[in-house]
């Protein structure tokens, strides 16, 4: 919980997770979210619910007149998100996504040495999440948002983004689904170039048995491969 905040409601459809959240927080709850801004006088709500309910639940709590912060991805398209960025300019509230991983210390760690110039002109960055998993929820599904690209993918772009350096001005994407049950993605490949012509390959994966590096960096000076282990 950041400094300064205290969590007053909980709102989940099942009663042994409100349960959960009364005993361990001793906050109100509710079965909906729309009990919680009708009866609670939370001043910022988390929207933590299946990705195809993100767009719907985050303009209710913007209409209701409260702040907004959304788990990743925050929409199924580019017509939602447009939506929830219109519904808070007008209501004049805070929308913000939340993109944790933009601490994680291998990110930040190559971020810091393609910015030192210490390769040279960095040219490829390749990155990846690897493992195989057969997972089961409602990640695997279609009609609620779920995929590897949605889920892990939205970090690992979110990372990759500022590390192109330039804007996107190409992009290739595979889908497809290999070992999870369900009908989404768990196998993602995608390749942007930068208007500087940097390449950056992304690969995540639910369907690779062997362990590949995390990062490498390929730069005119040098080629870093980071082993997860030092600083």
């Amino acid at each position: 919980i950041p400094i300064g905040a205290r969590i007053v409601a909980v709102a989940d459809s099942e009663a042994e997770r409100r349960d959960e959240a009364e005993r361990e927080l001793g906050c109100r709850t509710f079965a909906d979210h729309k009990a919680l801004l009708e009866q609670s006088d939370a001043e910022l709500v988390v929207v933590a619910t299946m990705t195809s309910t993100h767009a719907p639940i985050s303009c209710d709590v913007l209409k209701a007149g409260r702040h907004a912060v959304v788990e990743k991805p925050a929409a199924v398209n580019l017509g939602e998100m447009d939506e929830m960025m219109v519904t808070a300019e007008k209501c004049g509230k805070l929308l913000a996504v939340h993109q944790n991983r933009r601490y994680d210390a291998d990110f930040l760690h190559i971020k810091e040495v393609v910015e030192s110039g210490r390769l040279g002109d960095v040219f490829m960055i390749k990155t990846g999440r690897y493992g195989f998993t057969r997972r089961n929820d409602w990640q695997t599904l279609k009609k609620y948002g779920g995929g590897q690209l949605g889920n892990w993918g939205a970090h690992v772009i979110d990372h990759c983004l500022p590390l192109l350096g330039a804007p996107v001005v190409e992009i290739f994407s595979d889908l497809k689904r290999i070992a999870a049950v369900g009908d989404a993605d768990d196998h993602v490949k995608i390749v942007l170039r930068g208007g500087n012509g940097r390449i950056i390959d992304i690969e995540v994966t639910g369907g690779c048995s062997l362990p590949l590096p995390m990062w490498v960096v390929m730069g005119s000076s040098g080629t870093l491969i980071p082993d997860a282990k030092t600083s």
